[in-house]
């Protein structure tokens, strides 16, 4: 009966369900002693704003991560910035189609509805290139912040530090576990500024904007250019040229 009544809940509906129960897990879960530091002066309602924040990507927090959360709740806390930034239903639908089942046209419909896309063509194909470029792209920023990080606070916790930072950016989540300061710092750090940078412009632009570039690209590079870039670039989609557009106005804004 349940079920029933849960598969005739429209796309936009299941979208914020799936928010909401990732929210409310992720609160328990930062609420447990063994995410918490002895010192910590965190309540529930701290932590379910923390994970309402995480998942919304909003930034906003009431205590600070580094100052509030053991290794254990800052692992939490990636996990609920990713699933925020990449959409639980996408994850699930990913691991579905790994293992072969199929979904359910309404379930696509929701999927299609939190990743923007028109096409419900090569869904499959399209959720592991989300999955694969989003792995490679933070994998980089959090080597590359590495060489930063490491020799300041030692293999372990860098390397955890230089991973948190990469998601957060890319995720556009607005976190950091470094303290009361975040990374005022570094704010004259020439490798943190362009990484993290380079990270929220690639988490903020879009997937639909990515697999768009990549693909005129490739066709460039299989043509020889013989069609030209400026051609190659008027062939890209409206919303691509827009968000491209937008983005480079807004850092020469600042």
């Amino acid at each position: 009966m349940f079920l029933k009544k849960l598969r005739r809940i429209p796309p936009a509906g299941k979208i914020i369900i799936s928010f909401a129960i990732v929210i409310f897990i992720g609160s328990l879960l930062l609420t447990l002693p063994i995410s918490n530091l002895e010192s910590s002066e965190t309540t529930y309602f701290d932590n379910l704003f923390t994970a309402v924040s995480m998942v919304c990507v909003t930034g906003l927090f009431t205590l600070p991560v580094a100052t509030s959360f053991t290794f254990f709740g800052q692992v939490v806390c990636i996990i609920l910035m990713q699933i925020g930034g990449l959409g639980l239903m996408t994850i699930l639908a990913t691991f579905l189609t790994r293992m072969g089942r199929k979904m359910r046209f309404s379930d696509t419909m929701a999927i299609k509805e939190a990743l923007n896309r028109d096409e419900l063509g090569d869904f499959k194909s399209y959720l592991a290139s989300i999955i694969r470029y989003t792995a490679i792209i933070e994998c980089t920023g959090m080597i590359l912040l590495a060489f930063k990080f490491v020799p300041e606070f030692g293999f372990a916790s860098g390397l955890f530090i230089s991973l948190f930072l990469a998601v957060s950016s890319f995720c556009n989540a607005g976190f950091d576990n470094l303290g009361a300061y975040s990374l005022q710092e570094y704010v004259h750090d020439p490798l943190v500024n362009l990484v993290v940078t380079a990270l929220i412009i690639l988490g903020g632009i879009g997937f639909s904007v990515w697999f768009d570039v990549t693909h005129n690209v490739q066709s460039i590079l299989k043509n020889k250019c013989k069609s030209g870039w400026k051609r190659s670039y008027r062939m890209l989609k409206i919303h691509t040229r827009l968000a491209i557009n937008m983005t480079i106005g807004l850092i020469n804004a600042y």
